[in-house]
């Protein structure tokens, strides 16, 4: 087996926090390539052939033909179901107990045809594509976990959080999986505001509680920031993963020349936009979130805004540069994790 280490940009945090915009727009780097949220291949893939991102069912894709040929021999020839199975078996609140060495190498013992079914996976999709980066929008900070127990995959985290409250009234609403022409409507779950509060606090504190220490980088990126100028920040992006001679000459202040379809395998209907798109925030959580549930949302999680300058005078938060990657040492590689997250820029 080919031991080069797979370069992985995770996209970490909670749902509704516009990773499928920031997915969309790294599939058009090149040297990129963005597959959505591929903790879920297994089933919308797989098992029930949903669409890819470029508009075809995934059997149907070339790309995904290709890939699961290269990875496993073929689309039937790895046993989807039991991966599905392994993938939702990996929650969150397991994710203290793999804090201790030994329980860690008992997991990755027992996870080991799976782990290496994931390994073969992501350096397929490299292989396929060509690229230097694969970009995954999973966001689930469990599953980032699991990633880096794959020793051949080298997993650089962008932690990205949106304000609970837009995020919380994303969840209340109604929103598709796939455009209306392919059949009968499919809508993505809804959930209260306040349980999607609750979700908002245990992913974010979870990717930095746990990702911050397991990535062999991490930095946190806030939505709001990224909308505003997204050429500075994909800008930063490719610096953080040593990709910074990489062009972005296709952004031009808030538009975004996307001609570059990708190949997402879960998500809103945003991941199958292609052509001129302009980039702006979704506010209609300060016209639409009912004052009652604004309140309830904005106490649950008032320390977490406020560790993220949410209530500076500005009105928004304040700009943080995402850090460069430094050069990394095969003995070093989680010590400059850590140091990166301390460098600080003006």
């Amino acid at each position: 087996m080919n031991n080069e280490r797979i370069k992985v940009l995770y996209i970490a945090g909670c749902g509704r926090s516009g990773s499928t915009i920031l997915h969309n727009l790294l599939q058009q780097l090149s040297g990129f390539c963005a597959v959505g949220e591929l903790r879920h291949v297994w089933d919308r893939g797989f098992i029930k052939n949903k669409l890819c991102g470029c508009g075809v069912p995934f059997g149907d894709c070339a790309f995904w033909q290709s890939t699961a040929h290269e990875a496993f021999g073929g689309m039937d020839q790895v046993d989807a179901a039991a991966m599905h199975q392994f993938i939702e078996g990996i929650r969150l609140h397991d994710l203290p107990k793999m804090l201790l060495p030994r329980r860690q190498e008992q997991w990755r013992s027992q996870s080991g045809d799976c782990l290496r079914n994931i390994e073969r996976l992501y350096r397929a999709i490299q292989s396929v594509s060509g690229c230097r980066v694969v970009v995954d929008s999973s966001k689930n900070p469990a599953y980032g976990y699991a990633l880096t127990m794959v020793d051949t995959l080298d997993v650089k985290v962008l932690h990205l959080v949106r304000d609970s409250r837009a995020v919380a009234h994303s969840w209340s609403t109604q929103k598709l999986f796939e455009p209306l022409s392919s059949g009968t409507p499919e809508y993505m779950a809804r959930k209260h505001p306040i349980r999607g509060s609750l979700q908002w606090i245990a992913r974010n504190m979870a990717a930095t509680k746990f990702l911050r220490k397991r990535a062999t980088q991490y930095q946190r990126l806030l939505y709001e920031h990224f909308v505003k100028d997204p050429a500075q920040y994909v800008r930063d992006i490719l610096a953080f993963v040593g990709e910074g001679e990489v062009p972005v000459d296709f952004i031009s202040g808030t538009t975004v020349d996307m001609q570059r379809a990708n190949h997402s395998v879960f998500g809103n209907l945003v991941r199958f936009q292609t052509g001129t798109v302009s980039i702006r925030s979704d506010e209609r959580w300060r016209r639409d979130m009912t004052k009652m549930n604004r309140i309830a949302v904005t106490a649950l999680t008032l320390p977490s805004l406020l560790r993220c300058g949410y209530f500076r005078r500005s009105g928004s938060p304040h700009r943080r540069p995402l850090a460069p990657a430094r050069p990394e040492t095969p003995s070093d590689t989680q010590a400059a994790s850590r140091d990166t997250l301390q460098v600080k820029r003006p």
